[in-house]
Order: structure tokens, then C-alpha cells, then sequence
């Protein structure tokens, strides 16, 4: 006698995504840190809250994402609430230690970690501004990575600007990459012992702007016309 099967059917297990991270977060590992004094601790709280009142924003609203963090300390009517831009750099300071013992990542740009021998000696002779300033903290990026002067290529430095824009917190990280594609080709154009790789700049934002054949060729004309008549040296 043959046994009948039973057939159970599928089921969909729904997993619970981790929630993420928020500014009330901060705090609350900030008061659990065993590393830190009970006056830095109290220090750092403070300041977390105090961001959190300048921008409006509730601390359980605000997410550790380096992207956000950094807009809104950019934006911060901070002199509205009386604070001077020491003062408020301070807060800014105190604010992303908080973050960081809670667990945001940070990409500073602007790295301790030292030159490997390759790149001291490749950065050495060079001049302090620009190409110095604009070539060591990828210097020091590419050296804490392994990844020595002969192995730069498009891919590293686009990684280079991926953590620089999504995980730094520096208030203006694609002119920091900019900076660097521009001390590094001058590099290469003068210097045939620099490796020789042109590094070009591929901008991810967002475009919104529509071409002309959406519109009226006429609105093209007038266009056109106003911006030659302002191109006019005025009459003397």
C-alpha cells in the first residue's frame, strides 16, 4: 500500500532588515563607553544633543549616515542659535567622535596612516601646493590599502571618491577629489617618471536638465539672442 504524500506548502519567512543607526544611538553608546571620562562623556552628549536642536531634528530621526551628517552640519543655522564657528567646530568635532563609538563609518580624507616607502618617495620632491596637499591623503589611502603607485588606476581612484563623498564627513569632498585628478595629471604631463595614468572625474549626480528639443524652437532663438546681446561690450 503506497503512502500518500503531503504536500506542505511554501512559505515566505520574512526577515527583519537591521534597523539603522541614529544620532539617539550615539548617545546612548556614548554613556555606556568604559574608555571614556565621565567629563567626556558628558561633553560628548551635549554636543550631540545640541547638534540635534540646532538642526531641528530629533535624535532618533537623524541616521549615522556620513552623507546626512555632514549636509546638515553644512547647513546648520548654528550662529542663529549665538554660537561662534569655534564653538560650533568643536560641537562638529565632539559630534562625529559620538558617531563613530556608535559605530558610523568614517572616511576622513584625510588619513594618519603613513606613506608606504613607494609613496614617500614618490611624493617627496614634489612642491607643498599643489600637488602635495592634493596627492597624499590618496597617498596614504592607497598605502593603508597595499596598493603602490604603479598599481593606481581609474578603478582605485573612483573607490577613492566613492568613500570620499559616501563615507567622509569633510564638508566639501568632490572638490578634494578634484583637487587630486588636478595635481595628479599635472603630474603626468610633466614628469614622465610618474605613472603614467590620466585619471578622469565621472560626475554620479543626478541631471535634470532637458534638452532643447523638448521645448519650442523659438524659445531656443530668444534665448540665444538674449545671451549675445549681454555678450555685447556696453556702448561708450
Amino acid at each position: 500500500m503506497s503512502q500518500r504524500k503531503t504536500l506542505i506548502p511554501h512559505r515566505k519567512i520574512a526577515i527583519a532588515e537591521p534597523a539603522l543607526l541614529t544620532l539617539a544611538d550615539a548617545a546612548q553608546a556614548v554613556r555606556a563607553a568604559t574608555d571614556l571620562t565621565d567629563r567626556q562623556r558628558q561633553e560628548i552628549v551635549s554636543a550631540i544633543k545640541t547638534f540635534g536642536r540646532v538642526v531641528e531634528r530629533q535624535l532618533d530621526t537623524v541616521p549615522l549616515q556620513p552623507e546626512l551628517i555632514r549636509e546638515l552640519l553644512a547647513s546648520a543655522p548654528f550662529a542663529r542659535s549665538g554660537m561662534t564657528q569655534g564653538r560650533w567646530t568643536n560641537i562638529r568635532s565632539l559630534l562625529l567622535k559620538g558617531c563613530v563609538l556608535a559605530g558610523m563609518k568614517r572616511f576622513s580624507g584625510r588619513s594618519d596612516h603613513a606613506m608606504s616607502i613607494e609613496w614617500a618617495s614618490l611624493l617627496m620632491p614634489l612642491p607643498q601646493r599643489p600637488d602635495f596637499i592634493g596627492i597624499s591623503p590618496f597617498a596614504r589611502y592607497c598605502s593603508q590599502r597595499g596598493i603602490g603607485p604603479k598599481d593606481v588606476s581609474q578603478e582605485v581612484f573612483d573607490a577613492y571618491g566613492g568613500d570620499l563623498i559616501t563615507l567622509g564627513t569633510r564638508s566639501r569632498p568632490r572638490e578634494a577629489w578634484l583637487s587630486l585628478l588636478r595635481a595628479w595629471n599635472h603630474r603626468v604631463n610633466i614628469d614622465p617618471t610618474w605613472p603614467q595614468v590620466t585619471l578622469a572625474y565621472a560626475d554620479k549626480r543626478v541631471s535634470y536638465r532637458l534638452p532643447w528639443t523638448l521645448f519650442p524652437s523659438t524659445l531656443k532663438e530668444d534665448v540665444d539672442a538674449m545671451v549675445s546681446t549681454s555678450m555685447r561690450p556696453p556702448n561708450r
